[in-house]
């Protein structure tokens, strides 16, 4: 089982739009209860061009940021 909350310990201004439709984006923190893995992913849900847009989970933080912010360059 896996809780997902919404991860406020970070300025949410380190994250880019979405590369799509210019969307805001929020970074997400995974908890497995079972395997007590923690994990960070980035999450857009309303895109208007491409629907709900995530990327893997990360050990930290900075790594879904960054990995969001790639993508778009």
């Amino acid at each position: 089982m896996h809780d997902f909350i919404r991860y406020s310990e970070i300025d949410e201004n380190k994250i880019l739009p979405c590369p799509f439709c210019g969307g805001h984006a929020v970074l997400i923190k995974t908890y497995c209860k079972d395997t007590k893995y923690i994990g960070y992913h980035i999450f857009h849900g309303n895109c208007s061009l491409a629907g709900a847009l995530r990327t893997s989970s990360f050990n930290t933080p900075e790594e879904a940021i960054k990995k969001w912010n790639k993508r778009m360059g």
